[in-house]
């Protein structure tokens, strides 16, 4: 088999309405919970923050689980297909119901409603989640044309983040009711959406791409977390992505809560229409990113790449000082100017280094598990996720904000949201920057070992 495979226009279809289902799953409930819960249904961050994180550590959980399950099954259907046509139908039908919780109701009743619906969700999620993410790996071997496919990838969900930044605001405008309606019926819409694009994602899909003589057999997942968790590559690989994730999701918050409250002056719809067309810019820019990404540097070295674009963030974050001042209202509007194509860029890449990984994996173990090493990246990834979400609510409640205060905060407390939005993803993007150094997987080396798996099938 060639390394230069390409891949179809149904397959690249099928991977984009796999996308489609993926992102509204995810970032449908981190995206869209932050501001709702807290400013429509009136639960505290710290509740917020704590559910999500929470349910987080859920997902990860169920992910070791579901890779070796996804890498053993065996069907005319193939590995894959079954679970994401499973999964798409259970995240659709579950996801309208997370937006029925009350504001009347107690914390405590609230808490044990969201915590059921996001546990029966994330179960549904991590069944169609898991299979789909191998499928960028099983599509083609190439190291070049699978950048081209996290590029398709990234692209749709660029989209379909661009959507769900306008969840919030279009529940305050009245066009659908009042915000408590408003929300329901566009939850229910989002569910649907997610079954049609999961369903029709399993029915294109074809994952028999990859040659997997060596991988046949049993797979084991505490041998292969043993593996990893020992490698010494894979371990500054996911640092990289961990910290960059800590970089944004730690200071979740505080980006909108200034921008409504800080630089608007607490005029919630001024500023989360502004907030809106910031999120808007960064997925169109993104959009325009990943398509010269994808058609002049797919051939480039991904962990060149992938440092440039963590430089480019973090110089970024620093400029955020100056850019998120009440004198200057536009100041969010520049903001996704160079942030948006670094930030899209480094996830586009790093996506596909991680697609890489599964060569690595079987040139130094002898066996090819892409569900379980997508699972437990998933199991770390979650984690860290679990640990930003906690911690992001908690850090906006550090800072002195009281939503009730509005624009009428008390002293200190916008300087204190203020250097922390600035200065501590500036600190995660650093270390981040020195774990890449670390990982030795670039472009040659990459190509060294697809040559060497080749030989080995011939």
């Amino acid at each position: 088999m060639q390394s230069n495979e390409s891949v179809s226009n149904k397959e690249k279809s099928a991977l984009a309405l796999g996308m489609v289902c993926a992102v509204m799953g995810y970032n449908g409930i981190v995206i869209v919970s932050k501001q709702v819960l807290h400013l429509t249904f009136g639960i505290s961050p710290e509740i917020i923050s704590s559910v999500l994180g929470s349910m987080s550590l859920w997902n990860g959980f169920l992910d070791p689980f579901m890779g070796p399950i996804s890498d053993n099954f065996r069907s005319k259907y193939g590995r894959r297909r079954p679970f994401i046509l499973l999964g798409a139908l259970g995240m659709g039908l579950i996801f309208p119901f997370i937006w029925f919780v009350r504001p009347d109701w107690s914390s405590s009743y609230q808490v044990f409603y969201l915590v059921i619906c996001l546990m029966a969700f994330y179960v549904a999620f991590t069944v169609f989640a898991v299979p789909y993410g191998t499928i960028n790996t099983e599509l083609t071997p190439s190291y070049s044309e699978r950048t081209k496919l996290r590029g398709i990838m990234t692209m749709t969900s660029m989209v379909v983040i661009l959507a769900l930044g306008w969840f919030f605001p279009l529940t305050q405008y009245g066009w659908l009711g009042d915000a408590l309606t408003s929300t329901r019926i566009l939850g229910t819409v989002i569910g649907l959406i997610m079954i049609a694009s999961g369903v029709l994602a399993a029915y294109l899909l074809s994952t028999k791409k990859v040659e997997l003589e060596e991988g046949k057999g049993k797979i084991s997942m505490l041998k292969s977390f043993s593996q990893m968790a020992r490698d010494r590559i894979y371990l500054s690989l996911v640092a990289t992505g961990i910290l960059t994730l800590f970089s944004a999701s730690l200071v979740d918050y505080l980006g909108d809560y200034l921008i409504i409250f800080f630089v608007f002056e607490g005029d919630i719809v001024k500023g989360a229409s502004v907030a809106a067309m910031s999120a808007s810019m960064t997925q169109i820019l993104g959009f325009l990113s990943v398509l010269v990404i994808g058609k002049t540097m797919s051939h480039m070295d991904k962990k060149k790449l992938l440092g440039i674009c963590m430089a480019i963030t973090l110089l970024g974050n620093l400029s955020k000082w100056f850019l998120l001042r009440p004198e200057f209202p536009l100041g969010p509007l520049l903001l996704p100017l160079y942030l948006a194509p670094a930030h899209v860029g480094f996830w586009m890449l790093f996506s596909s280094m991680m697609a890489d990984y599964p060569d690595y994996h079987e040139f130094r173990y002898g066996k090819r598990c892409e569900g379980t090493i997508f699972a437990i990246h998933g199991w770390f990834t979650k984690v860290a996720a679990a640990i930003a979400l906690t911690a992001s609510g908690f850090i906006l409640t550090y800072s002195g904000f009281r939503a009730e205060l509005g624009g009428e905060q008390a002293e200190g407390t916008f300087l204190s949201m203020r250097l922390l939005i600035v200065f501590l993803p500036s600190i995660c993007l650093a270390l981040g920057l020195l774990a890449l150094k670390m990982m030795p997987l670039d472009k040659v080396r990459m190509l060294e070992i697809r040559k060497q798996l080749d030989e080995r099938k011939v």
